[in-house]
This record gives C-alpha cells, structure tokens and sequence, in this order.
C-alpha cells in the first residue's frame, strides 16, 4: 500500500460507512434497524424484522400470534485484518441482553463497497469468552471495564452469502431458529451456568454444639443415617468459576446439611447365631462409614451402621458394642416374605438372648467373616404383645422356612395378615422340614400288645404362601421303647427322637386363598410307610385325613 493510498484511508470513517449500510440494506430490504444515538448500550442498532404477510392457518387468534424477531448488533467496519477489538463493557451487555446480539463486520480492504461482511453472533461459545475474561478482572479494576477489549474474529462460517440486507436478515433467522423465545431461555442459561464446574462452592460449617463431641456424635448420626439433618451455620463461601476462586459476600446464616443420597461404604452379611437352638440369621447389609463424610472423627465417637431390611446394627467402634434396631412391617403391607422373615427370626433370637448364647460375625465387603460378641444382657427389646402381630410373625417364620425348603421361587412378597389363617398348618410344616424343631421331641403313648417293628404316624401340611399353595408331607416315627406299663388299652411307649421322613413336596400355583384337599398325600404317606416296613399308630385314625 503506497503513502498516498494510506493517507486516503486515515481519513476514512469505516466505521461509520459500515453503520450506514445497514441502514441501507434495511430500507431495501423492508426491516427496521432503530439506531442507538447514545453509544453506551454496547449496541449500534435494534433489528426488528416484521412478521409474515401471511398468517398461520392453525392461528387461533391475533393474541396467540407471535411477536415480531428483534435483534441488536454493533456494527464494525475495517480496512483489513480478520479480528475487531470492542470494549469489554460492551460486549458484557451484549451477554446481559436476553435478545440475541451480534457483532456486524464490513470489511473493505480500502474499496468504497465491502469486499465481505460477516455476522458473529454472541453465541456459547463467545459468552464463555467474555465471562472468563470477566472473571479475571482485579477487584480493582472492575470499574475500568470501558479501557479494556475483548478481540472479535471472525471465520468463513460468519460471511453472508451476499452483501445485502437479505443475507443478513437470512443469516439472523438461521442463528435464532423457529423460537425466539426459546433461544432467550438457552442465552440467559449460558451466562448463569458456564465455566462452573462440578463443585463450584466452597465454605466453612460451623455446628451449633459447641462442644466438640456431643459435635462429633451428631456429625456421626448423620453420617450413616440415624438423623437426616445437621444444624449448622455457613460461613466463608468461595466460588470457582473458569477455575479462578473468589469469595462471596461474608453473610453468616443458620443453614442444615441434608444429603438426597446417604454416600455407602460398601456391604456386609451380619450371623446371628444360636447355640441353644442351633440356628442362625444371615442379613445382607449395607455398610455405612461416617468418615468418608468426616475423616477426622475420634475414635471414641466413632460408630458404624450396616442396615438391612427391618433392622439396622449399630456398631460402637471404642466399646465393640453392637445395638439392634427394627421397624418390622404392618400386617397389611405388601413385603418380601424373605427379608421380613430374617429380621423377625432375629427379633425371636433376641427375646430369648437370656436363655441363649448368640454370637455375632460379619464378612465386610465381600472379606473374611470376623467375629464380634455381644452381652445379650444388654439388649432392651419390646417383646410383641399383640397375640394377632405375633401369630402372623409366627407364621412368616414359619412360612420362610418352608419356602426355602421346596425352592419356592423368589422373591415371594405377600401381606403377612394373609398367613395368620394357615399359622397352624404352617407350624406343623416347620416342625417337619426344620431338624432344629425337633430337638426336644419324642412321640409317647398306648398300643396293644407290645410290636417291635418300627410304628409312626403320617403327618401333611400345607398353607398358602404367596400366590402358591405349599404341602409337605412326613414320616414321623421310629422304634418304640416300653416302659413296662400296661393299661387296659395296652403297653405303654416312647419313641426318642423319631425320625421324620418328608415324603410329600409340593408346589401349587393358586390365585387368591386357594385351597387343597390334602386326602390324597395322607395315601401317599400310608403307602409309603407300608412299603417301608413302617406301621401305622393305631392314633393315626384321629388324624385329619
């Protein structure tokens, strides 16, 4: 470029031609472009495009039609280069306005038309760059916005297909698309949300307890569960935007913490064992740990909680102390027969902990069993009272043993009202498919003569469990021994620890309280026993049939 050419073009007022092509290209193309005469706004000119001649045929009426698209631009005009700098106070009206905003270039490489223009719009994309460059403005200089720039360049993507009004009015619609409306929602949604990453506050709590392990214990409870708030207040509160911290206005305030999802430290299976009766309770458990909240917790403050279902275990860590919980089902709740089940097996052991030696062990995410004793004595339970709720827990007991005995698919979930019918029945199934029932058994009795085969009675059960109705059938029986009594009806007799031999195992899909006639498994039974060598106790012909 020769001296000449340059001093004709120090002279120009580029950007001055460019704001007056737009006035031009609108007056041509039939849109209004409202010009800014105080240049403060950070905006050249209001577009404000008409609506179409023709109106939709699915207008209901004039008050549904949507309003006229409006957009503002500031206007550039260059002589060369591919970038612009406007002022950073500008452009951070142009991401305040919640119209869309553009940036216009004309550029003239020292012609008297525009070789190219190009329409930038304030999109994600350039407001991410303007509130990052925001946020890295010194606290002391936030009121010199105006002496700082922003530099605007612009891409083969941002030229108009032609210099006229109608490209640039192509152009606009293409960016904004079929909803205004919408894309006001999707610009104010940039400036609120961008540049935050997944924690962007950071403070500090302080807790109203003052003293620092009655703190402790509450932090604790509300670290694996046992309340579901923590009074605090908050202070010091930071936000990191685009990666640079900065503090927000000090105001203290009474505040709570309270979490949507407790944070789990993995599961556990708890045994509750008996050896007075030789049987055991397996709860899956999930496992909470209050330090993955609070690492710093003493060890004297420190408990752990394993929550199954219907019943919670507490863990005292210092004292190695275990405390039992449980929020057992109503009898008109629909619940899985299993895990209600377990938590009343356990909640009967417990009743009898006096009586009983229990221990407890425990396998830890999927580790080796370790094993943690307890004083029974210890345990403050309230027994079930009501005779109906303890007859249906009764009977749930019962009726999960059976299940698990004949395979009965799962899960099995029922109301445990509905076995309150079958308690019986049920009872006498348990007894005969549950080795630890009989501990204590034997059969006494009268019969004539003094026979030395083995003698038994035939025993069925059934109830419905589920949507299915369940029926076990035995040999109950064995060699008698006699006393040497003997009555006008006969020799006196015990049958010590009789065996029982369950013949009959029967599932039966049902709807409702179906029923069963039960004739056919007691001639199943008696012809078993015959072909065993097994002779019927003449009191078999009481038995129901």
């Amino acid at each position: 470029m020769n001296h000449d050419l340059r001093m004709v073009l120090s002279d120009r007022d580029v950007g001055r031609m460019a704001e007056s092509l737009v006035q031009l290209w609108a007056a041509q193309h039939g849109f209004i472009a409202n010009k800014a005469y105080v240049d403060a706004t950070g905006w050249d000119y209001l577009l404000e495009f008409d609506r179409p001649s023709a109106r939709p045929a699915a207008l209901r009426s004039l008050d549904h039609e949507p309003s006229a698209d409006a957009s503002l631009v500031q206007v550039k005009g260059t002589d060369s280069g591919t970038s612009v700098a406007i002022k950073l106070d500008n452009m951070k009206r142009l991401i305040d306005w919640p119209i869309p905003t553009f940036i216009f270039i004309a550029v003239y490489d020292g012609a008297a038309d525009p070789k190219a223009t190009y329409l930038v719009p304030v999109d994600e994309e350039l407001t991410r760059r303007v509130l990052e460059r925001l946020r890295s403005v010194p606290d002391d200089q936030q009121d010199r916005l105006h002496a700082m720039t922003l530099s605007v360049t612009w891409e083969d993507r941002h030229r108009l297909v032609a210099n006229d009004g109608g490209a640039l009015r192509d152009a606009v619609a293409l960016h904004v698309g079929k909803d205004p409306a919408a894309y006001a929602a999707r610009k104010l949604k940039w400036k609120e949300t961008l540049g935050y990453g997944e924690r962007p506050y950071r403070g500090r709590l302080v807790f109203k307890e003052k003293d620092p392990n009655k703190a402790e214990r509450h932090m604790v409870s509300f670290a694996i569960g046992l309340t579901d708030r923590l009074e605090a207040s908050v202070i010091d509160i930071c936000e990191t935007r685009f990666g640079i911290t900065k503090p927000l206005p000090h105001i203290e305030q009474d505040t709570f913490l309270k979490l949507d999802t407790l944070p789990k430290a993995g599961t556990a299976v708890i045994n509750v064992r008996s050896k007075k009766k030789a049987a055991a309770v397996n709860l899956e458990c999930t496992y909470y740990d209050p330090r993955i909240l609070f690492p710093g917790i003493q060890t004297e403050n420190l408990r752990f909680r394993f929550a199954a279902e219907h019943v919670d275990f507490i863990l005292h860590f210092d004292l190695g102390r275990w405390d039992f919980s449980f929020d057992l089902p109503a009898l008109d709740e629909v619940v899985s027969l299993e895990s209600a089940a377990k938590a009343i097996d356990l909640l009967f052991m417990l009743e009898d902990a006096s009586t009983d030696e229990l221990e407890l062990s425990m396998s830890l995410n999927g580790g080796k069993m370790n094993r943690a004793g307890f004083d029974p004595q210890t345990l403050k339970l309230n027994r079930i009272a009501d005779p109906a709720t303890r007859t249906a827990f009764q009977a749930a007991s019962d009726a999960w043993k059976i299940a698990q005995y004949v395979d009965l698919e799962r899960p099995t979930r029922m109301r445990l009202e509905r076995l309150v019918e079958h308690a019986e029945p049920l009872h006498v199934g348990r007894m005969l498919v549950d080795p630890a029932m009989f501990s204590s058994f034997e059969i006494n009795g009268v019969i004539p003569g003094a026979p030395t085969g083995r003698l038994g009675y035939p025993i069925v059960a059934g109830g419905n469990i589920g949507d299915a109705v369940v029926i076990v059938g035995a040999a109950v029986g064995g060699v008698p021994n006699y006393t040497g009594d003997v009555t006008e009806h006969g020799s006196k007799f015990t049958i010590k620890m009789p065996s029982i031999q369950v013949v009959v195992k029967e599932v039966i899909p049902v709807k409702g309280t179906g029923s069963v006639a039960m004739a056919k498994y007691f001639q199943q039974l008696r012809d078993w026993m015959e072909e065993h060598g097994m002779d019927l106790l003449p009191a078999e012909d009481t038995l129901p049939k």
